[in-house]
């Protein structure tokens, strides 16, 4: 393989599109590739990289993967086509994209079975800029901005919400280079609304030496929250309590899951 051209792209995301051609069907580096020459002539051809050989599966494929991520930049309507220059054996991939109009999203509203969850959103206006009236519609951004609302439910009692409760329906059936976008937050399956959970009793087991909770073990009631359960006979409770940022009766909060974890793997 000798080179990868893309055609027809802006700027802005051409350099990135070619990271969506097949690894296998990417040029060689060239100090690998000689290493490989090298020391396959003795046999050994697990050292170095070895000749990225064309194959049209892999082009087509990757001409797909190109397609789909230009699209998913707003250009809705983009395709790309693939072609190959060969040249004293080494093949020139060459990928060209009628990118069309860019969209851009005109209107942005929710449907939220859960009004709690609908006043949370309400109040998280930040979360939610990329996808304003007048950007371009981006899915990687709609992408992260669910990303960032899962940690704000996360943050806010909602120990079992996942990213699977929320989507986005993209309507571009206006045609005019707009897109109007929906984003739908469902409740758990056979309920009314999310649960919200706060902390109530706390169990901490230190294991042994050996890394089991086996045996005779140091079992103390601190508090009304706390059982310490040691196995090793080593640490005093406040030792760790201290460092456990999640008191009883407050709602769960991922970020003091978190610190408390990195504190323990510390």
């Amino acid at each position: 393989m000798r080179k990868i051209t893309i055609k027809g792209m802006d700027k802005e995301f051409a350099l990135n599109a070619v990271n969506y051609v097949d690894k296998e069907q990417q040029p060689n580096n060239v100090i690998n590739l000689q290493i490989y020459y090298l020391f396959s002539k003795n046999g050994k051809k697990d050292i170095g990289e070895p000749p990225a050989i064309l194959d049209s599966s892999l082009v087509e494929f990757s001409r797909v993967q190109i397609e789909r991520y230009i699209q998913n930049k707003g250009y809705l309507k983009a395709r790309v086509t693939d072609s190959i220059h060969i040249k004293k054996k080494k093949a020139e991939l060459i990928f060209t994209t009628v990118e069309g109009p860019m969209f851009r999203i005109r209107n942005f509203k929710d449907s939220i079975a859960d009004p709690k969850v609908a006043d949370l959103v309400k109040r998280s206006p930040e979360v939610f800029a990329n996808v304003a009236p007048g950007k371009r519609f981006d899915t990687d951004s709609l992408s992260a901005d669910r990303d960032a609302f899962y940690l704000v439910m996360k943050r806010n009692g909602y120990y079992d919400f996942y990213r699977q409760y929320m989507s986005f329906n993209n309507d571009s059936t206006y045609n005019k280079g707009v897109v109007d976008v929906t984003m739908i937050i469902g409740n758990p399956a056979g309920k009314s609304e999310h649960p919200i959970y706060k902390i109530n009793n706390t169990l901490i087991t230190i294991a042994a030496t050996n890394g089991k909770t086996v045996g005779k073990a140091d079992t103390i009631r601190v508090d009304s929250q706390f059982r310490f359960v040691d196995f090793s006979h080593k640490f005093k409770p406040h030792a760790v309590t201290d460092y456990i940022f999640q008191k009883k009766g407050q709602l769960y909060n991922i970020d003091n899951h978190y610190a408390a974890v990195r504190i323990k793997r510390f």
